[in-house]
């Protein structure tokens, strides 16, 4: 028969707790990343289309990991009529992004879509030239505290 380790036999209710927060913590950044790493491999069949780049909100925005400088800008694509938008953000020096924020609106970008939700989106490209050395996410640990805008509003 197997026996617990010792240490779980002697341990506490707050014991138990520490144990707790670890797991959490461990979900939160290991987890959140390998889920959204699955679910983008899971795209590459997906249909690729045309979108138009458009300027979100740009600044430095408080993250789980502190300040990070970065740009967010939308995109829209047609598709059978209907117009679908969605987003992303460009992490990296405060020059960079400025400069990728003012010069990326009105250019095409490559996306992938779900043919059965074309809401769903994702870049083609995560390492476009164009990003220089900024990084292009998608990932909504990244995305979670953007500020609010109305892509709409940019598309006039």
């Amino acid at each position: 028969m197997l026996t617990p380790p010792a240490c779980l036999l002697e341990a506490t209710p707050k014991d138990y707790f520490g144990y707790l927060i670890r797991f959490v913590l461990f979900l939160v950044f290991v987890g959140s990343p390998l889920a959204y790493w699955y679910a983008r491999s899971r795209t590459t069949k997906w249909p690729v289309i045309e979108a138009t780049i458009h300027k979100g909100a740009y600044g430095g925005f408080n993250h789980r990991m502190g300040q990070v400088l970065r740009a967010f800008l939308g995109y829209d694509f047609v598709l059978n009529g209907q117009r679908y938008v969605g987003t992303f953000g460009l992490l990296g020096s405060d020059e960079t992004c400025r400069k990728l924020y003012e010069s990326l609106p009105n250019q095409k970008i490559q996306i992938r879509y779900n043919p059965a939700d074309p809401s769903a989106t994702y870049l083609v490209d995560f390492k476009d030239s164009r990003f220089l050395d900024a990084v292009a996410t998608q990932e909504p640990f990244f995305l979670a505290n953007v500020p609010m805008f109305d892509l709409a509003d940019t598309m006039k």
